[in-house]
């Protein structure tokens, strides 16, 4: 990774849409933030949740919780 790229606050609106929807991880970085790797988005997803929950409880739903769960094995994919 050469530097740090931040997310801007339409990236995150993706993201957050995205997992909203059941994407996984893989999909939203190869069709929709191909520019961030999966463990870049998933470690901007997990910063904003922590850093700011309003904002993660507003897209929070059992399909993310589900996407959280079952990805956790996943990383070691990529």
């Amino acid at each position: 990774m050469v530097g740090k790229q931040l997310l801007s606050f339409e990236q995150i609106e993706i993201l957050l849409q995205a997992l909203k929807y059941g994407q996984s991880w893989k999909h939203i970085h190869k069709e929709l933030l191909p520019q961030f790797t999966v463990l870049q988005l998933r470690n901007a997803f997990y910063k904003m949740k922590n850093k700011y929950p309003e904002v993660y409880n507003l897209y929070n739903t059992t399909q993310i919780v589900q996407l959280q769960h079952n990805d956790l094995f996943a990383e070691d994919l990529f």
